[in-house]
């Protein structure tokens, strides 16, 4: 793993402080796309994601068939991120569910909620991606959004 130019993160879940790096090749190069959304996963707190490409409107992977978004989906929610008014007023939707915006930072990122307990999804904007995680309800919401931040600050510094 080429760790240059990567800060490690801190992830807290409970008690312990995990860090999540995303992998790359020994080169530096990426890894196939499917091996991020894999350890997005690994860190135990995301149920569902995907990664888009905004440039070629494609999804490039994801968790499960069953798991997707539509192309207005894509659209709003990539556009959302730079103009959260939207998001607060419509709500979040992905994969066919609305989730309360409560928070989005006008640059990069996006939180939301449904339902009591709350089940979330987090979402991140680069140049040219948009990362999709979900989790449900016995997950740590905040181990979701940082996870999907790190990915997200990761494919930045690599130019998406």
């Amino acid at each position: 793993m080429n760790l240059e130019n990567f800060t490690e993160m801190p992830i807290l879940t409970g008690r312990e402080v995990h860090a999540f790096i995303p992998p790359s090749r020994a080169d530096g190069s990426l890894c196939h796309w499917e091996t991020y959304v894999s350890d997005m996963l690994a860190c135990g707190h995301i149920s569902q994601a995907a990664i888009y490409d905004l440039e070629e409107d494609k999804l490039l992977t994801h968790s499960s068939d069953d798991f997707s978004l539509s192309a207005q989906e894509v659209e709003r929610l990539a556009h959302g991120i730079h103009e959260p008014r939207c998001l607060y007023l419509e709500g979040v939707k992905v994969n066919g569910r609305v989730y309360r915006c409560t928070m989005a930072d006008g640059r990069f990122g996006v939180i939301g909620k449904a339902g009591l307990p709350a089940q979330g999804v987090s979402a991140c904007r680069t140049r040219k991606l948009l990362i999709v995680a979900v989790h449900t309800t016995k997950m740590k919401s905040i181990v979701c959004n940082e996870t999907t931040m790190i990915m997200g600050d990761f494919f930045l510094r690599r130019g998406y």
